[in-house]
């Protein structure tokens, strides 16, 4: 993926625009993979753990903890 100083550098206003479209997918596309291995790993600490202990360990709330489990 381009940097954005890279994209910032692209002359042509349509290949510019390409480039951040591409870049906003892959994001995209990062960004929900991430989210799927932190509900996984939230789910596989829940299984020794409360939810409070994990909200302990991470530095969020319960409530959040349990968000995070259930993929919100």
């Amino acid at each position: 993926m381009l940097t954005t100083d890279e994209i910032r550098a692209i002359q042509d206003p349509v290949e510019r625009i390409r480039a951040v479209n591409d870049a906003i997918q892959e994001t995209s596309a990062l960004s929900s993979e991430l989210a799927s291995i932190t509900r996984e790993t939230v789910a596989d600490m829940k299984r020794t753990m409360s939810y409070g202990r994990i909200a302990g360990a991470l530095g969020i709330s319960r409530g959040r903890a349990q968000q995070l489990a259930e993929g919100k």
